[in-house]
């Protein structure tokens, strides 16, 4: 009788367990979820997108980043690498401020090494000044190139970035141009 009584108890615990997480997964509030005031609500169509991109069942590993970040523009998310920093609107004036000391002081990207001499056409004596946010990735990057008239044309200084696998390698931060600048001397400045 023991030996039932306990087979019955092992075997309640385990199907109990099993319909937990089937209800977490589903999404489907308990009971003391719904006893507080708590919302749930069901999964919306943004998460079924970004689930069905997953591999339907979360299954990370069948998803690639480029059709992570196609389902994150769709939905209106912008996705991080874990591994950069994310600034406030504060934290970000005070960087571009203390950068715009140090190219002051040290001269820097912001050094214009024709300086003092005579001769120099408006393009030359022309300083630009282009903010990365953290997070901005090459297509924002080429959009805002573009606004400030450092390139002509956005598709095609992406397809030269991706060309030197450098798409994935800008970095965020604050970057004074003289001048009209390369693709290659904009890729310098603005990648590691």
């Amino acid at each position: 009788m023991k030996g039932k009584f306990a087979m019955g108890v092992g075997v309640g615990m385990i199907c109990g367990s099993l319909l937990l997480q089937l209800l977490l997964i589903a999404g489907i509030p308990d009971s003391d979820s719904a006893d507080s005031g708590a919302v749930n609500e069901a999964p919306s169509s943004a998460n079924l997108s970004v689930m069905s991109v997953l591999g339907g069942s979360g299954d990370r590993n069948a998803a690639d980043e480029d059709a992570l970040r196609e389902a994150a523009d769709r939905l209106g998310y912008r996705l991080v690498p874990a591994e950069e920093q994310m600034y406030t609107a504060e934290e970000l004036e005070r960087a571009v401020e203390e950068a715009r000391k140090e190219a002051g002081n040290a001269g820097g990207v912001a050094a214009d090494p024709a300086e003092g001499q005579g001769g120099e056409t408006d393009a030359q004596e022309q300083r630009t000044e282009l903010i990365i946010p953290s997070g901005s990735n090459l297509t924002d990057v080429a959009k805002e190139l573009a606004r400030l008239a450092l390139i002509d044309d956005e598709q095609r200084f992406i397809n030269w970035m991706k060309e030197r696998k450098l798409q994935r390698r800008i970095v965020a931060g604050y970057y004074l141009f003289n001048g009209a600048p390369s693709y290659e001397d904009i890729a310098k400045v603005i990648s590691r």
